[in-house]
């Protein structure tokens, strides 16, 4: 592993390593006898991003910056998960810091902007160094060509695309050609305020070493999701440290190197949980619970009807702690907000028991959004009906409201298998509960239905799934059914493991330069630091 740093700070600043040869992989350390684990040293952690794509001049190549394909539809998925447990921001919200909040699955792509650099530009073949583009960094953002930093700028990041034939160095001999693919770093501008950057040069359309497969959007959003991690969880890497595994694994992503998952449609690298003591591609927290009453009866134009979120929960389970020496920092489990859609056109409500008045009959798609301490949302709809003032009670009752489904996380996959889980609240009747699975968002095929006795709030179900493809992506949701209706949890995925005899790749030798030390992954995704 290349282990540079500045300030002092040799163990910190890491970059992404180049693979010095066709397919060639690290190999893994050897055993230690301390278990691998994140360890918080004081600095801050990010607890919500906001990504800037940036490209380095005009010749940056379309596969990346394409708004279909390309890392502007990536970081658009990245932003439409925020707030569930499933993909990689559900695991670095187990990471808090001395402010007492996490970094919770919140993502904002704020776009895309072209700038025109000092070099690098248009004379190509070129060099650009770490200080030229700091450099650059804070005389874009003086000028006004770059938007500037939200806050301290720890909310912010420039992801900065280069053109496919310039050569980033960070330091004599440390260059993007033959010892690293990408790095994370931070900086300041002349105010204080921090600049968040990640260094993504162009890899070539079959990885040029950073990573083995044929796709280079692929090999690619490995590489940015694992410096996105890392930015995420440790942004101030040679000034502040964060959360890193002493005393040389490394940061958040390094613990996973090479280790590959889907993120829906995209290939991304997992992070380390402490919780999980394993690389992991989605969260072990639960999404909460949404459920509210509404009027009995229905609602009467002009006049406040009252409504009631008291039965919604999160898990025991949705804490999290940290400790920087004699100090410790805790997020207890709760829910932090409830937000309310009137869905007439008004503003949001807020609080557990509003009140809300509809200007005129009809029916309208009332729906509550809660988010717990961790930053994880769920949402529930129900249709109220309004009928026009009167005088007169009303006279039809109205129907029971449907069970609520919650969907979990998919445990134990194999191959062919997997265990699929959710939550059902049976609203105090009986009602059941199947999955539905298949390739696509429409499934296809079902498990058996199950009954849930009534009362008792909010219960944890599950079912096995078999004969599955290898090496798939399956889509699941969990569906119940009641006197009141029927509900349709989110969609949810998971990717079934390779056959066995795929697992295994042939080792090659890494050339190393001096003060590296080897190290090999399992995988086909390239080897960072």
């Amino acid at each position: 592993m290349v282990v540079r740093g500045r300030d002092g700070h040799n163990h910190r600043a890491r970059r992404l390593l180049a693979l010095l040869g066709a397919l060639a992989l690290l190999a893994p350390a050897a055993a230690s006898a301390d278990p691998m684990h994140l360890s918080y040293h004081g600095g801050p952690v990010a607890h919500a991003m906001g990504v800037r794509l940036v490209d380095w001049g005009t010749h940056v190549r379309p596969v990346y910056t394409d708004p279909a394909t390309g890392d502007p539809a990536f970081l658009s998925y990245l932003a439409a998960q925020s707030g569930t447990t499933t993909g990689i921001g559900g695991v670095l919200a187990e990471y808090m810091d001395s402010s007492g909040q996490n970094s919770a699955n919140d993502y904002t792509y704020s776009g895309q902007t072209v700038i025109t650099p000092s070099v690098g530009a248009d004379t190509l073949p070129a060099v650009v160094t770490d200080a030229q583009i700091r450099s650059e960094l804070a005389s874009q953002i003086a000028a006004g060509h770059l938007p500037p930093p939200a806050g301290d700028g720890l909310g912010t990041s420039y992801s900065i695309l280069f053109p496919p034939n310039v050569t980033v160095c960070d330091s004599p001999g440390s260059c993007s050609d033959t010892v690293f693919c990408a790095y994370h770093d931070a900086t300041t501008l002349p105010s204080g305020v921090h600049v968040l950057y990640q260094v993504l040069p162009d890899e070539g359309d079959a990885g040029g070493g950073c990573g083995g497969s044929d796709s280079a959007i692929e090999n690619h959003t490995s590489v940015f999701s694992h410096e996105l991690e890392e930015t995420i969880n440790d942004p101030l890497v040679s000034t502040e440290a964060a959360w890193y595994d002493d005393p040389d694994n490394g940061e958040i992503s390094d613990l996973c190197n090479a280790q590959q998952t889907a993120n829906g449609p995209w290939t991304v690298q997992e992070a380390w949980s402490n919780r999980a003591g394993d690389c992991a591609g989605a969260s072990t927290f639960a999404s909460p619970l949404a459920a509210f009453t509404a009027p009995a009866g229905g609602a009467q134009a002009g006049r406040a009807a009252g409504f009631e979120a008291g039965a919604s929960s999160t898990g025991a389970q949705n804490s999290v702690a940290a400790s920087d020496g004699p100090a410790s920092y805790a997020i207890p489990a709760g829910l932090a907000s409830y937000s309310w859609s009137w869905g007439d056109g008004t503003p949001a409500g807020a609080g557990v028991a509003p009140s809300h008045a509809f200007a005129a009959d009809g029916t309208y798609a009332v729906t509550l959004t809660v988010r717990d301490n961790l930053g994880f949302t769920s949402s529930v709809t129900h249709e109220v009906g309004v009928e026009a003032s009167s005088p007169s009670p009303p006279s039809v009752t109205p129907p029971p409201p449907a069970p609520a489904a919650v969907l979990g996380a998919a445990s134990g996959v194999t191959a062919t298998s997997a265990r699929v889980g959710g939550r059902v609240d049976a609203q105090g009747r009986s009602a059941s509960y199947h999955f539905e699975y298949g390739l696509t968002r429409s499934n296809g095929r079902s498990t058996a239905a199950t009954a849930v006795p009534p009362g008792g709030g909010p219960r944890s179900v599950s079912a096995p799934l078999g004969g599955l493809r290898a090496n798939t992506i399956y889509h699941y949701r969990l569906v119940a059914s009641g006197p009141g209706g029927t509900s349709l949890s989110r969609d949810g995925t998971f990717t079934t493991r390779r056959p066995a005899r795929d697992r295994t790749r042939p080792r090659l030798t890494v050339a190393l330069l001096p003060g590296q030390h080897p190290r090999a992954w399992p995988g086909t995704a390239c080897a960072c630091a």
